[in-house]
């Protein structure tokens, strides 16, 4: 969003502030795991939500795959606060490489503060906070200098008593962004990063109105795009008004005072003489003193041609000016009538000229020449091949060429204006060509690919940027295997099963989404669309198998794994991998470990089929059963010969979580520590009797208590278990099924 102007000035240093937690206070971390961003609900926290008061909010990178891509998911840090109004914060710990958007209601930010890490390697991503907040004691925001630059946006607005200052330590490459209204008690800056006020269309206002000091140390830079101040003073610090792309206005309501170790660093960034469009302005109220400063005037860079402007010749641009003051004091090294470039970092061709002039109330900078510009390029891009799947290499050529001879400089390759991996500042060969190997998803295709060309420093050219070249990305195949640590297991001994999924083509992207275990080609209950895990060259995910029942003799079944595919990667179906059940014996030795990562473990269970079904035991099965209100539809049906039947009992059954005798949940899952853990039938046991050959739906309703439980929350997570007795006698599983009911809505009220 932001970029910095100018090299470091000086180096700093300031302590970060301390909270003291208020007794009571707790940490809490966002998992944003619930379906809506709110801060009420307990699962956006891992465990419980904040009360108040809170001692640290913790915003970290998400891990799980949606949140971990780039870019990630819409969803995954919406951040939204719900609480009472002024909910008491000690301090917000929040990562600078994630996009997140903390919105909502109010906050009282306590002496810890905010601390935001560095972001690493990559493109910078914009965290925002969006909420109003208030300063409840004095503080320091500090941003960590990262592997990149890194900003954290305010929109929310920043209130304090006028005697609550507040420090920025601002690390190198860091930007603390002010688009609302902050009316503090005195402001210091610090470091070697930037204290950023407005961004085109909003407008940054700091101490505007209460008069309190804002000041500039130790390589502190103030940028300016549009922003109002009060009383602004530096001490080794830089104002900078505006930036390579647009000028910048600073209106202070009060005096400024600069040192001989600051800067003032204005842009010129197109021909014209409206102050904040065509020319950067810094107009103050009270007095101006100069102090000796440093005077940068800087030539704003087109983005495209990398060209300085070139302004009209005897135009009068007024870069400082006070409307009740005086100025007083002259630039470092510029008396009154000296002439100065506008420098233009990076850009060719011959820089404008300027006259500086001092005044009682002002300082000016009349253009004397308008510079010439650099000589055009043309740069052209080819992909080969256009049409690929995903991860295939394509190889990227970059031509550029110019009337002078053969260009000499680097090419940066990008996507959609984005630079791509390994593929910045190629440098050209004798012949002006740059190239590159770069592979895609097929996620977002068609992908439109540039190459940008930058000339070396000293030359005369401009740079330029090739059209578009579109690339078509189709998803690649993938080859799915299941594997497990023995091939022969006994009853009630859990199996780890392994799905790896392999794309036909090793890059950046790695196959995401979900993955169907099964059992003789029937899906496994417990072990579909389980989510995978991407790993350095594969994807992999695991599914606990759990055999039980009774028999005898033994039984092969055939394993195998059915990944259902994503936007990048085409679905595949393993090879059938046979495990042995001997059903006779109590569980053998426990397997081996697993040493592959540890990717979230589904649990599923199958009952083996009835070892005997001689007399009149038939086999049974159930489809899945279907919510209708608090009734449960679930359809039953027996195979087997003729005179055979199936005698089949459903079970419906819950988990309350409880602590202190108050339900916390109601859900089929282990409990938290300190909880107790009480499982409860739901729903009248059913016993249905089918002859072989016949199918039958059946309908049965919640129970009272079930009922009860269902009115008190928003929806009732029950385990339905179909068991069938062997012609043994022995109980064999037939289904497992999870079911969720859903509260109905309330009637309003009637008047």
């Amino acid at each position: 969003m932001l970029r910095r102007s100018l090299p470091v000035l000086l180096a700093g240093a300031a302590g970060l502030a301390v909270s003291a937690a208020p007794a009571g206070a707790a940490d809490f971390t966002w998992t944003g795991a619930a379906p809506q961003p709110s801060w009420s609900l307990p699962a956006n926290w891992g465990a419980a939500a904040p009360s108040d008061p809170v001692d640290t909010l913790r915003f970290p990178a998400l891990t799980s795959p949606a949140c971990a891509s780039s870019p990630s998911a819409a969803a995954c840090y919406v951040s939204t606060n719900n609480l009472a109004p002024g909910l008491g914060v000690g301090g917000i710990e929040l990562d600078g490489g994630t996009p997140y958007e903390l919105s909502g209601n109010a906050i009282t930010l306590g002496a810890g503060g905010i601390a935001v890490s560095g972001a690493a390697a990559g493109e910078p991503a914009f965290p925002e906070l969006g909420m109003p907040v208030a300063l409840g004691a004095p503080q320091t925001w500090s941003m960590e200098a990262g592997a990149v630059d890194h900003e954290l946006l305010v929109t929310g607005g920043v209130t304090a008593d006028p005697s609550t200052g507040l420090t920025a330590q601002l690390g190198r490459g860091t930007y603390l962004v002010l688009l609302s209204e902050a009316e503090v008690g005195p402001v210091t800056a610090t470091g070697d990063g930037s204290l950023a006020l407005g961004f085109p269309p909003r407008q940054g206002r700091l101490n505007a109105s209460n008069g309190r000091l804002v000041s500039l140390v130790d390589g502190a830079s103030l940028l300016v795009l549009d922003g109002v101040s009060g009383p602004l003073a530096t001490d080794g610090g830089a104002v900078q008004l505006g930036q390579f792309d647009r000028a910048g206005e600073l209106a202070v309501n009060g005096t400024v005072t600069l040192d001989s170790a600051g800067a003032l660093i204005a842009f010129v960034n197109s021909p014209g003489t409206e102050p904040g469009s065509d020319y950067s302005r810094l107009r103050a109220t009270g007095d101006v003193n100069l102090a000796g400063a440093q005077l940068i005037p800087f030539g704003g860079v087109d983005p495209d041609t990398q060209a300085c402007p070139q302004p009209t010749p005897d135009d009068v641009l007024t870069i400082v000016e006070t409307t009740d003051g005086a100025v007083s004091g002259t630039f470092a090294g510029v008396p009154n009538g000296a002439t100065v470039e506008l420098t233009c970092i990076g850009a060719s061709g011959t820089p404008p000229t300027a006259r500086i002039d001092y005044t009682t109330t002002t300082v000016t900078a009349t253009i004397l020449t308008a510079g010439t510009p650099p000589e055009p390029t043309t740069t052209t891009l080819d992909a080969s091949p256009s049409s690929a799947v995903t991860n295939q290499p394509v190889t990227l050529t970059a031509t550029v060429s110019a009337e002078s001879g053969t260009p000499a400089g680097t090419v940066r390759f990008e996507r959609a204006g984005t630079q791509i991996s390994d593929c910045a500042a190629r440098e050209l060969d004798d012949d002006g060509v740059a190239t590159c190997q770069a592979s895609f998803a097929a996620a977002g295709s068609p992908h439109q690919l540039t190459a940008r060309f930058t000339p070396a420093p000293g030359g005369s050219l401009a740079s330029s940027t090739s059209p578009a070249s579109s690339v078509t990305v189709t998803p690649a195949a993938t080859t799915a295997v299941v594997t497990f640590p023995v091939s022969t297991i006994g009853l009630n001994q859990p199996i780890l099963l392994t799905a790896t999924i392999t794309p036909a083509h090793t890059g950046p992207a790695r196959p995401q989404g979900l993955v169907d275990f099964r059992v003789d080609g029937v899906p496994l209950d417990g072990c579909t669309g389980v989510e995978l895990t991407p790993q350095e060259s594969s994807s992999i995910t695991q599914c606990e198998l759990t055999y039980f029942g009774g028999g005898t003799g033994s039984q092969t079944d055939q394993i195998s794994v059915r990944y259902l595919g994503d936007a990048s990667f085409s679905g595949s179906t393993s090879p059938d991998s046979p495990l042995t059940v001997v059903l006779s014996q109590p569980s053998p030795s426990p397997s081996p470990p697993v040493t592959a990562p540890a990717p979230p473990v589904s649990v599923g269970a199958i009952p083996p089929p009835p070892a005997t079904t001689t007399g009149p035991v038939g086999r049974a099965s159930t489809g899945r059963a279907q919510v209708r209100g608090t009734s449960v539809d679930v359809r039953l049906a027996c195979a087997g010969a003729r005179g055979r039947s199936c005698r089949i009992t459903l079970k419906t059954t819950t988990v309350v979580v409880r602590r202190g005798g108050r339900v916390l949940s109601v859900r089929p899952a282990q409990s938290a520590a300190r909880t107790t853990r009480r499982t409860l039938t739901v729903a009248p046991t059913r016993t249905v009797t089918l002859a072989a050959g016949s199918r039958r739906t059946i309908r049965y309703k919640l129970s009272a208590a079930g009922a009860r439980l269902l009115a008190g929350r928003r929806q009732l997570a029950v385990t339905m278990l179909a068991t069938q007795r062997t012609a043994s006698g022995r109980s064999t599983n037939v289904s497992r099924q999870v079911l969720r009911f859903k509260a109905p809505a309330k009637a309003k009220r009637k008047r």
